[in-house]
């Protein structure tokens, strides 16, 4: 939940991985590949802890642990554009309330 309770202006400088590949793709493959290398190596690690919260019963959902580590990467991404159109903190904690139950 910190993020919702960060500096508003922070929030318009998102995640430069994100925004490298969203706004670079198309202007340098190679800086694009270092990105996108930096997301599946996050998402790798999200996948491992997931699995073994999963083990161990602590994360309860029944969905794949691949499967909740690419939500995540994909929340993380959409989150800093919802930053931008609602930076006000009670929606941002809403909305990560709600991505995080479906780990629940």
């Amino acid at each position: 939940m910190e993020i919702a309770d960060a500096d508003p202006v922070a929030h318009q400088k998102g995640c430069i991985v994100a925004n490298t590949i969203v706004e670079m793709s198309f202007v340098d493959e190679d800086l694009k590949q270092v990105a996108v290398e930096i997301l599946k190596e996050t998402e790798t690690f999200y996948r491992e802890i997931i699995a073994k919260e999963q083990e161990r019963g602590n994360i309860c959902s029944k969905l794949p642990a691949a499967t909740l580590a690419r939500h995540l990467i994909t929340f993380w991404c959409g989150i800093n554009s919802l930053l931008r159109m609602y930076p006000d903190k009670n929606t941002l904690r809403t909305q990560i309330k709600l991505n995080l139950e479906l780990l629940d």
